[in-house]
């Protein structure tokens, strides 16, 4: 055995492996062969009966209560294929067990196993997790979804959703009418006629609208200690501390602070989704993005989406996967969110006057989340202006509205406190370039006239087709959704 000496290897369970050691260095740099013969030694060890017993016990630690109901909750998107059947154990790679007398006789060293398949197991199960989350982004967990439904409180809106000022094609939003451009202060807001509402920043709250659809949602927060402290991390990230930002990010139409825009964008002018550039400011957006709390944030405020508009995010997911994939070179901010761009209003005093965001997607949500030092029952609530509300908005929590079609904007924070804030959404454009086979309106009359005049004669429909996505609570309760196509 010139070419390959044998060495004695003992794993964590005390199962032990004569294998060779140039083979063992090898598997040592491909991390997709251990982990491979991580599942496969989990599947085979004796602390499971069977596969069956195995799938069982990670359904068990997983948010569902089985494989089937797994399957069954799927929501549906625009493309749903989930797929739920368990993939068979792999052979291992390397490695074959030494035959000695203590690992095959010795009682000791079957109990030494059930312990080590433990972590193994939960490791197998995040691998699971992070499958699932690829293919079908978050998904609501039932019971717990159920349980959230009960809890929230419910605000009827007198507002017809199909009112709102989107353009014929739904991709946008029409453009809006001249405002102040001033931050008012609260006691201005309630002399104009707005009203207060009071809330605690936890307890969700679900606008429905007429029809009993779920428009907007203060979403609260995680019920975790953790998240608080994290909020507060956040906030010193957006401090900014020594970045001396150029004109240009801190006088604009949302109002006079700092502010950057970081994701992927298809405005008007480009030819085609871009990366935007923050320079010469990419060495603080990078360390945001690298921020585990801000990624912590982003993850929850596209979870929120996802449990209370199940449909509409689905929609999202399938477009922007299409996207993502036609074009690799483009970035996701982040890994476990689904807006693909991100807002950062930052510190001292990031208060916004009254405005719409036209170019996100009309029938779809951004998500808003507020941070700093500053009394939320005297300044920075969030004033939407056709519902007649100023909303106490507590540091630390999050709201998701439609804000190309709802103008909104914030009250006056005292001149000593300190506000900050994280807006995630997506350009309605986005979903035009898929949907336009990935290309313009010009090169698609061109390329493709017969797509493009099915769009063109679908178009006055887009507009409700996207506001049918929204759920009603009933709907929630349920945990099903039929199918509705964009």
């Amino acid at each position: 055995m010139s070419d390959c000496d044998f060495a004695r290897y003992t794993t964590r369970s005390g199962r032990v492996y004569s294998a060779c050691q140039q083979v063992m260095f090898t598997a040592l740099q491909l991390p997709a062969m251990i982990l491979a013969a991580m599942k496969a030694e989990a599947a085979q060890d004796d602390a499971f009966e069977s596969e069956a017993q195995f799938m069982t016990e990670a359904a068990q630690d997983d948010a569902f209560e089985s494989e089937v109901q797994k399957c069954n909750y799927t929501p549906l998107s625009v493309d749903p294929t989930p797929s739920c059947v368990p993939e068979p154990p792999s052979p291992l790679p390397f490695a074959t067990p030494a035959s000695t007398p203590d690992s095959e006789g010795s009682s000791s060293s079957r109990k030494r196993k059930r312990p080590s398949g433990k972590p193994l197991n939960r490791h197998i199960r995040a691998m699971k997790r992070e499958d699932r989350y690829d293919k079908h982004g978050h998904i609501p967990v039932p019971r717990k979804l159920e349980k959230l439904v009960e809890k929230a409180c419910v605000e009827d809106a007198g507002i017809d959703l199909r009112e709102l000022p989107s353009t014929m094609g739904g991709y946008e939003a029409k453009r809006e009418d001249e405002w102040e451009a001033k931050v008012y202060t609260l006691a201005e807001a309630k002399a104009l006629g707005l009203q207060v509402y009071e809330w605690d920043g936890r307890r969700p709250v679900a606008f429905v609208a007429p029809n009993k659809q779920i428009f907007m949602v203060l979403a609260g927060r995680p019920d975790d200690p953790q998240y608080d402290s994290a909020t507060e991390r956040v906030y010193e990230a957006l401090s900014a501390k020594g970045v001396k930002f150029t004109s240009k990010y801190l006088h604009h139409r949302r109002g006079d602070y700092p502010t950057l825009d970081i994701g992927v964008s298809r405005g008007q002018g480009l030819p085609q989704p871009v990366s935007l550039k923050c320079q010469p400011h990419e060495k603080f957006v990078a360390n945001l993005l690298a921020n585990p709390d801000i990624q912590r944030m982003a993850s929850y405020a596209s979870s929120a989406f996802a449990t209370w508009a199940p449909r509409t995010y689905n929609y999202y997911k399938t477009q922007l996967d299409k996207l993502f994939m036609r074009m690799p070179g483009l970035p996701r901010i982040f890994t476990k969110s689904i807006f693909p761009s991100m807002s950062t209003n930052i510190s001292p005093q990031a208060q916004t006057v009254r405005h719409r965001d036209l170019k996100n997607c009309p029938f779809g949500w951004c998500a808003v989340q507020a941070f700093g030092h500053f009394d939320p029952k005297q300044g920075g609530h969030l004033i939407l202006w056709e519902l007649g509300l100023a909303i106490e908005f507590p540091p630390g929590s999050t709201i998701l509205l439609p804000s190309a079609t709802l103008s909104h904007s914030n009250t006056k924070i005292l001149d000593d406190e300190e506000r900050a804030s994280l807006t995630y959404y997506c350009h309605g454009g986005l979903f035009r370039w898929v949907e336009y086979d990935f290309q313009i309106e010009k090169d698609l009359k061109h390329n493709n006239p017969a797509l493009f005049n099915q769009i063109w004669r679908d178009r006055p429909a887009r507009w409700n087709l996207g506001l049918s996505l929204f759920s009603t609570m009933d709907e929630l309760q349920g945990g099903q959704f039929e199918q509705c196509e964009v």
